[in-house]
């Protein structure tokens, strides 16, 4: 759904700079932080319309930011999708998985990325 506002929290620049290309030539708007504390201090500020996360980050990594995402008031029913190289089974053993929570695995197409994303904010 063109004019949305996705947060990436990213490490990996290249990746980062690919998942803002194919998001805003969709007509997403983009905003990015590459570790977790940026990535949380941004959610909060932004209160965007969905967070790409990273599950393996600097900084207290994607687990830190989902609790603290989950934990506010502003952005605890804010959709976020988990893109990571971390097995599915992995990660849902480290967070709390909720109806706002999605995962996908690295490595990925862009499509699949694209038809998540319109789905969750359909």
């Amino acid at each position: 759904m063109p004019g949305k506002t996705i947060l990436v929290v990213e490490d990996d620049e290249s990746l980062a700079d690919l998942i803002t290309a194919v998001l805003t030539g969709a007509g997403y708007g983009v905003r990015r932080a590459g570790d977790s504390i940026q990535g949380l201090m941004l959610a909060h500020q932004l209160k965007p319309d969905l967070i790409v996360l990273d599950f393996m980050l600097p900084g207290g990594g994607g687990k830190a930011v989902h609790s603290g995402v989950r934990l506010s008031g502003l952005t605890a029913h804010t959709p976020v999708v988990l893109l990571t190289s971390v097995a599915e089974e992995q990660v849902m053993k480290a967070i709390d998985y909720d109806a706002n929570t999605y995962y996908l695995g690295k490595p990925y197409q862009n499509a699949v990325l694209l038809n998540l994303l319109k789905q969750v904010l359909g």
